[in-house]
């Protein structure tokens, strides 16, 4: 006989995990004529004693029905977490005011931040948003369609060591090898011209040490809803000092301005009734040339002898006399993406203006190879002499890239002006290169990525920036 307490159960009362077993119980009564019929043996139908037992419980999931295998990668990419059920993420929270709970308040401050970026277009000097397609048309494809080609080059193959080959497949980390399993990594990935081995290289065994750590970090800084510290000292900051380290070398330094104050000058004005608002916004990190390098050291110190006055647009000393470069801005899971973009354009349009100020009072043009330039004549007072200077007519051609990180995603965008009034045009996210870390592949990638940046820089530096530095130094 079948289990009373199953028998007894109404359709009304079965839950979804409880169905098949329903199912199974009605069709073996419909397919017996009565007890002792020969498609069931009498035991098995009269017997009190006998249980039936039941089919194992477990959620219902069509892909277990269609034997296929739920690929957590793909989880990963949909919903955040590859090895751990997804959980909501901490975001940062804003101390209630006006009787709003911290929800409430995070919320308008989404709203605001949203609101603040679709007006950045109406602030003086101007900062325009553009999807890449929008902006193409008005924007010098030279400087612009040479980095993404770049770019695109540096991801399509070679952008791992053929030395770290076998090491990656010799692997036995459970986390790494069933990223590879579900997103494996093509042959041509490798470069075949770099012919370092993994024995004994230092720099290959710290790559791969690296890669894996980041993977195990970033998977676990979602689960559990890490904040933003956590993100960027486990997996941000070790990934853009991996791609200095690899790509970089000593030329470049990893500075955090989280806490720097961007100089008023530069910055953008809100006009509102009554008053105008400055946007304060800033990043968390960018790149500076470094003074460990021998060339930028000389130089810096030449600098703040002859000219003795910030080469960047912060306040503070310790990154004032760099030459900064870029901008990344780092939100955690599910964090504000809307901020996050008015944190980059911010920092990047005054990055951008304090460096056209420098060509403008050294009578330098930001147009790298560029034989196209309008001279209009002005005289700039520089520690208390007359200097004759040029203002280019296509200065849209300096394009400097930028970044902003949510949670597992990292999103490009470039930066340039657009006229020589300070108006800065911020292109992006450029969806071809959107990476994540929730694949080693993909760390792989993003190195590769970071090391275009970089390279992107030195190549700036030596088209127009080392060129207005030096002639500050003469000063």
């Amino acid at each position: 006989m079948l289990p009373t307490s199953t028998m007894q159960m109404s359709p009304s009362t079965l839950s979804a995990q409880d169905l098949p077993n329903r199912w199974i119980e009605d069709w073996l009564i419909s397919t017996s004529d009565a007890p002792g019929s020969p498609n069931l043996p009498p035991s098995r139908l009269q017997s009190p004693e006998t249980t039936f037992e039941p089919i194992p419980k477990r959620p219902f999931d069509i892909s277990y029905f269609k034997k296929e295998t739920r690929n957590p990668f793909k989880q990963c990419l949909e919903e955040g977490s590859v090895f751990m059920p997804t959980t909501p993420s901490r975001t940062k929270s804003i101390a209630p005011s006006d009787g709003l709970t911290s929800d409430q308040a995070n919320t308008k401050n989404a709203a605001n931040s949203k609101s603040l970026l679709a007006n950045l277009a109406g602030t003086k000097p101007s900062i325009r948003l553009l999807t890449l397609v929008d902006a193409l048309p008005s924007v010098p494809g030279k400087n612009l369609q040479a980095l993404r080609t770049r770019l695109h080059n540096a991801l399509q193959g070679g952008y791992i060591p053929l030395g770290l080959k076998d090491a990656i497949i010799k692997d036995t980390t459970a986390d790494f090898q069933r990223s590879l399993l579900y997103y494996p990594i093509e042959d041509k990935a490798f470069d075949t011209k770099d012919m370092r081995t993994y024995e004994g290289n230092a720099i290959l065994q710290e790559t791969l040490k690296q890669v894996k750590k980041i993977l195990q970090q970033a998977n676990f800084c979602h689960s559990i809803g890490a904040d933003g510290t956590e993100w960027q000292d486990d997996v941000i900051r070790p990934l853009l000092k991996i791609a200095i380290e690899i790509h970089g070398k000593d030329r470049w330094k990893l500075q955090n301005v989280q806490t720097k104050s961007i100089n008023s000058a530069y910055l953008p004005t809100m006009a509102h009734p009554g008053n105008k608002k400055q946007l304060s916004h800033k990043t968390d990190f960018c790149f500076a040339h470094s003074s460990q390098h021998t060339e930028f050291r000389e130089l810096y110190q030449q600098v703040r002898k002859a000219y003795a006055r910030p080469l960047a647009h912060t306040t503070a000393n310790t990154s004032s006399y760099y030459m900064l470069f870029s901008g990344i801005e780092v939100k955690v899971g599910g964090g504000d993406s809307n901020e996050a973009e008015l944190q980059m354009c911010i920092w990047m349009a005054a990055n951008l203006r304090k460096k056209m100020e420098l060509a403008k009072i050294t009578g330098k043009s930001l147009v790298p190879n560029c034989d196209e330039n309008t001279e209009v004549s002005n005289t700039e007072n520089v520690g208390g002499s007359n200097v004759e200077t040029d203002v280019t007519k296509q200065p849209e051609f300096l394009v400097e890239p930028a970044v902003t990180i949510v949670g597992h995603w990292h999103m490009l965008y470039y930066a340039y002006p657009s006229n020589t009034e300070g108006d800065v045009v911020v292109v992006g996210p450029d969806i071809d290169f959107n990476l994540t870390t929730c694949t080693a592949r993909d760390i792989f990638k993003l190195i590769a990525l970071y090391g275009v940046i970089l390279e992107h820089g030195y190549q700036l530096w030596g088209d127009c920036y080392k060129d207005i530095i030096q002639s500050l130094a003469r000063f």
